[in-house]
């Protein structure tokens, strides 16, 4: 009798769900100036060597989210993986802005959603002189990369490309 291969479901909505809350209750702070997400004491080995040269890169690599990796378990549809991976990161943006908006007084943070491949959540702070994670005055370019960009400021969320 021939051998058949068995594979494990590798749906496991318990596992998703997990990570799922794990990511919108992501602590949020700031250090320095800086905000990030995640660790504290990983965060704080940023900084072993003195203020970051470049705090909007530093921000943008530490605050970027693979929103796939949240979701592998669940077993999306492919033909309809990117447009709920969309929702999730609007759901997502929208959690964040309400809980950085105690973190952010006057400042303005921009948000940056999506992707050629997978769906990716970014943020980081807009600083006067500083130079944005992706230029901004490229439509051609934002939308070849599939990208949506959002400012956050205290009269809240705007989408700007």
């Amino acid at each position: 009798m021939p051998k058949v291969a068995v594979t494990a479901d590798r749906r496991d909505p318990e596992t998703a769900l997990r990570r799922l809350s794990g990511l919108f209750a992501m602590p949020l702070f700031e250090l320095n100036g800086i905000i990030l997400t995640g660790d504290l004491k990983e965060a704080q080995g940023h900084f072993s060597s003195g203020e970051p040269d470049d705090p909007i890169g530093l921000e943008a690599f530490a605050n970027h989210y693979h929103l796939e990796d949240y979701v592998r378990e669940l077993g999306l549809d492919p033909r309809k993986r990117r447009r709920e991976l969309n929702r999730l990161a609007d759901a997502l943006v929208l959690v964040w802005t309400e809980r950085l908006m105690g973190i952010l007084g006057e400042r303005t943070l921009l948000f940056y959603v999506g992707g050629e491949e997978d769906v990716i959540v970014r943020f980081h702070v807009e600083r006067p002189g500083g130079r944005p994670w992706m230029a901004l005055d490229d439509p051609a370019f934002i939308k070849k990369a599939r990208m949506r960009v959002f400012r956050v400021s205290r009269s809240g969320l705007e989408r700007i490309a």
